[in-house]
């Protein structure tokens, strides 16, 4: 059990401590409301918006306890999918890091090679089933330039987008009759 006086300061990270779901969501649910895309028009209203997501920011994503985890953080170590859900429902920044560099998704999720006109991309995570990785061993390849036929591969046309698929050994131009 986590020790709660580390976080006694901050509200949400006592709640996920304590797996306090209801607490957790009463907090969140007396947050400022952020405003939808499309209702701020003028420079008063933006800083406005500003101030309120600065507001919620400082509950959601706070930092300031050991470890310099967020709350989001705090129930992805505790395993506790409930108050995760709760949190990225109320707009938590996945993408932060702790003080370990760590993030609550895995940082090889993809990597990106550019040559010229042509870039590559491997991707392995498809996505999340709760708090377990979907692994996709997958590679796009957008070919700016093309590729000439030659030792019986095919012709691409230039700005092809071929898709392996490692693991079931598949290759597809997905803009194949697009054109």
């Amino acid at each position: 059990m986590e020790e709660l006086s580390k976080y006694s300061h901050s509200p949400a990270h006592l709640a996920v401590a304590r797996r306090d779901h209801v607490g957790l969501r009463r907090l969140l649910c007396a947050l400022p409301r952020l405003p939808k895309a499309g209702d701020v028009n003028t420079e008063e209203e933006s800083i406005a918006a500003e101030v309120t997501a600065d507001a919620v920011s400082a509950v959601i994503d706070r930092r300031d306890v050991p470890r310099r985890e967020t709350p989001l953080h705090l129930a992805v170590r505790l395993r506790d999918p409930i108050s995760a859900e709760i949190l990225m429902s109320a707009g938590a920044d996945w993408s932060l890091q702790n003080d370990q560099g760590g993030r609550i998704a895995p940082s090889d999720t993809y990597r990106i090679w550019k040559r010229g006109s042509n870039l590559r991309a491997d991707m392995t995570l498809a996505g999340f089933d709760g708090f377990r990785i979907q692994r996709s061993e997958q590679t796009f390849l957008f070919l700016g330039e093309g590729v000439s036929a030659g030792r019986g591969n095919p012709a691409l046309p230039p700005g092809s987008l071929v898709v392996l698929l490692h693991k079931d050994k598949e290759i597809s131009n997905a803009l194949e009759g697009s054109w």
